[in-house]
């Protein structure tokens, strides 16, 4: 019994005061976020609506970190499959967050989304902010 207590004793000690105090290292080590933060291959798949029907999306992209990527996806909206290719500007500010401008080929559709970067910028979840009617989401993974 003596033995289980102090076992108790010390789980709790670990979890009040290192488990805090590392979060808190982890927390302040400055890092900050930047367009260099989104550089290389990432894959990614989104679903949602488009103008009230369903749109699901697979696709890979190569950013640059310098505020430029491009690349191509799989578009199933229920009827044709798309294969389609599109470039895109992109800004992050320094708490992760960041808006991507998208031009979409063949057509010259325009599209705009909103993301947090998610550990260190290996992930990132988006969403569509632009054409009014879409809503989508999307997780994109660095490859």
């Amino acid at each position: 019994m003596r033995k289980m207590s102090w076992l108790l004793a010390f789980s709790l000690a670990w979890l009040v005061i290192v488990v805090p105090a590392a979060m808190a290292d982890e927390l302040s080590n400055g890092e900050e976020f930047s367009n260099a933060s989104v550089q290389g291959p990432y894959g990614f798949g989104f679903d949602g609506t488009l103008s009230g029907n369903r749109i699901a999306v697979v696709g890979q992209f190569i950013a640059n970190g310098q505020g430029f990527l491009a690349g191509q996806r799989t578009l199933n909206t229920g009827g044709p499959v798309l294969e389609q290719s599109f470039t895109c500007k992109y800004s992050v500010s320094g708490n992760g967050t960041g808006t991507a401008d998208c031009t979409i080929n063949p057509g010259g559709s325009e599209e705009r989304y909103a993301f947090v970067l998610v550990n260190k910028g290996a992930a990132a979840h988006l969403i569509a902010t632009f054409p009014a009617g879409a809503v989508l989401h999307a997780t994109a993974m660095k490859q």
